[in-house]
């Protein structure tokens, strides 16, 4: 490979990670708006979705012009396809974050503490498992794209739990039917974005060894 291709190749995941820090903070943003009422944070996050947009088309297209001009085979090869995909991912991410600023401007003028509590929570672990997908990615690191993988089940029982606790207020107060439907939609959003951690994880995986976990009956193995 030559000097150009390594500088296309910096330049991807440079580009990549500038993605992944707008997505993060669009995650964060949106969560506040919900927990503070805060409907500036959420008017930013709905405003900042067609920047992570522009870069989403930007970055497909560096991609395909890297694999028509240089060809690359093997991990390099593995390496760009799987940035295709990470790259889809994202902006959905991104997408899943104006949910839930949307929800939030629903919901700034109804009193539901009950409801949202836990809601941190699973978006602390949904956004750490964000994280440590796109460091995974970074530093082509199976271990840590597995253990993103591992924790995806965590977060679908705490997104179960916590909608059945809403289901339960529902039931006692009835009034509270459209606020409660709004924030498990938010929960689901939170969910969605862990799935969507666990999409990048495995692609991370493919990058590294070729091994396409997503449909475990036909992943290879690659241990004892």
């Amino acid at each position: 490979m030559t000097k150009h291709f390594d500088r296309e190749m910096t330049a991807l995941k440079k580009r990549i990670l500038t993605t992944g820090a707008m997505v993060e903070e669009m995650l964060r943003e949106s969560v506040r708006s919900v927990e503070e009422n805060d409907s500036d944070a959420a008017r930013w996050v709905i405003d900042r979705d067609s920047a992570v947009d522009s870069y989403e088309v930007e970055t497909e297209e560096e991609c395909l012009k890297i694999l028509a001009l240089y060809q690359p085979v093997a991990l390099p090869l593995r390496f760009v396809a799987a940035l295709l995909k990470i790259n889809n991912d994202l902006e959905r991410m991104a997408d899943q974050a104006v949910n839930i600023a949307e929800r939030a401007l629903r919901l700034r003028d109804r009193s539901t503490p009950g409801m949202r509590l836990g809601m941190h929570t699973l978006a602390e672990k949904a956004m750490d498992m964000v994280r440590k997908a796109l460091d995974a990615l970074i530093e082509l690191d199976k271990e840590k794209a597995l253990e993103v993988c591992r924790s995806d089940r965590l977060v679908d029982d705490l997104y179960r739990t916590l909608c059945e606790g809403i289901e339960a207020q529902i039931r006692a107060n009835p009034k509270d039917l459209s606020a409660g439907l709004d924030m498990i939609v938010v929960l689901k959003n939170l969910e969605r974005c862990a799935d969507l951690a666990t999409n990048v994880a495995e692609d991370v995986v493919y990058a590294v060894d070729g091994n396409i976990i997503r449909h475990p009956s036909l992943a290879r193995r690659t241990g004892p």
